[in-house]
């Protein structure tokens, strides 16, 4: 499949899945960066991944416990 240029339909491939033929509709540049230069941007992503993931329950269960009154004086 690396062999491919764009545009290019495979030959019939078989896999454990199954059979298949693969169309290569864009190749991208190859961009290798060494994981001491990414790792913070790595671990940056992850943690506002979790944060995503974790917020709205943890909203939710602060609005359950709450003790709101409002005073209309």
């Amino acid at each position: 499949m690396f062999a491919l240029q764009e545009g290019q339909v495979s030959t019939v491939i078989k896999t454990g899945t199954g059979y298949h033929v693969v169309k290569l509709m864009k190749k991208f540049p190859k961009e290798y960066q060494p994981f001491p230069e990414v790792s913070e941007r790595i671990k940056l992503q992850l943690e506002a991944e979790n944060v995503e993931k974790l917020l709205p329950e943890y909203l939710h269960k602060l609005k359950r416990e709450a003790n709101i009154e409002i005073s209309l004086d």
